[in-house]
C-alpha cells in the first residue's frame, strides 16, 4: 500500500474511530502487541511517533465561550472585529 492510500484510509469520514480518554495510552497498548516484530528502527520511530501523538494530544487549547467572545477581543485583539451571530467576522 502506498503512502497516499494509507493517509486517504486514516482521513476517510467512514473510518469508525474508537474515542480513548487518553490517546497516548491507547496507542502504547497497541505499540505493545506490535513491538517486538519491529526493527530496532521502526520501533525508535514507533516510540517518536508515540511522542508526537502524546504531545499533540495532551496539549490544552483554551476555549472559550461565545458569549466571552467580543470582550475578549476587546481586550487584546486590536483590529479584529466584533463576530456577527453566525460566528463570522464582522
Amino acid at each position: 500500500m502506498t503512502e497516499q492510500e494509507i493517509l486517504s484510509k486514516i482521513q476517510s469520514r467512514d473510518l469508525p474511530l474508537p474515542r480513548p480518554r487518553d490517546v497516548g495510552a491507547f496507542y502504547a497498548a497497541w505499540l505493545a502487541t506490535v513491538f517486538d516484530a519491529l526493527t530496532p528502527e521502526q520501533q525508535e520511530q514507533a516510540i517518536t511517533l508515540g511522542g508526537v501523538v502524546n504531545y499533540r494530544s495532551t496539549y490544552l487549547v483554551p476555549v472559550l465561550k461565545v458569549s466571552d467572545i467580543d470582550g475578549w477581543l476587546m481586550q487584546g485583539g486590536e483590529g479584529v472585529g466584533p463576530l456577527t451571530s453566525d460566528g463570522s467576522l464582522a
